[in-house]
Formats: structure tokens, sequence, C-alpha cells
């Protein structure tokens, strides 16, 4: 009887340090698995954040370019048909046609420019 509660023992010294060290690895794999899986997320949500990102900035930029053109437009427009801007009206124009020319505007609004430059308007 005596060697019965040996043996029983002795199993149940062995066998449970295995279902502890069984559960423990069961429980790090999840754990793993979980992590890995939040991480694919954060990088599509990163990805599709960036690409986002880029195309707000584009359709910022021609949003500016096409703000720039209109307003050079109509105010070289009013110049060229007798209206004699102020000093400071004068020095905004050149700086919106710089910004103009900075963003990838280079049209007639270059033409119409010089031309007034020639001038003497401007």
């Amino acid at each position: 009887m005596e060697s019965i509660f040996i043996a029983l023992i002795s199993g149940l010294c062995v066998a449970i340090p295995n279902i502890i060290a069984t559960l423990s690895t069961n429980k790090q794999k999840k754990f793993d698995t979980v992590e890995k899986n939040i991480k694919k997320e954060l990088d599509v949500v990163q990805n599709n954040l960036n690409g986002n990102i880029s195309k707000v900035k584009t359709v910022i930029k021609e949003e500016s370019l096409n703000r720039c053109k209109a307003d050079l437009i109509n105010a070289m427009s009013r110049i060229q048909n007798g209206y004699v801007p102020t000093e400071e009206e004068r020095r905004i124009l050149i700086e919106e046609k710089e910004q103009y020319n900075k963003l990838g505007g280079n049209s007639y609004v270059d033409d119409m420019f010089e031309r007034l430059k020639k001038e003497g308007k401007l």
C-alpha cells in the first residue's frame, strides 16, 4: 500500500510540472499570436494613414496652386484694365507669383505678369 502511495506521489511530482509547463507554453503561444495580429493591424493602419496623408498633401498643393492662379489672374486683369495697384498690392502680387511658381505653376500667368511688368504697370 505504501508503495502505491509512493508511486502515486512520484508520478504527480513528474506530471504536475509538465502540466504547468504545458499551460505556460500555451499561454505564451496565444500571447505571441495576439501580439502578431495587433502588429499586423497597426501596420495596415499606418500604411493607410501614410497613403491618406500623401493624398491630402497633394490636394492641398493643387488647391493652393489653383487659388494662387485665380488670385493672380484676377488682380492682373484689373491692372490690365487700368487699375493702379498700391505699393502693398504690388508687393503681395509679386509674393503670390513667387509662391505660384514655387508650387509648380508655370503658364500664361508668367506671360501676363512679364507683359505687365514690361508695360510698367507692375
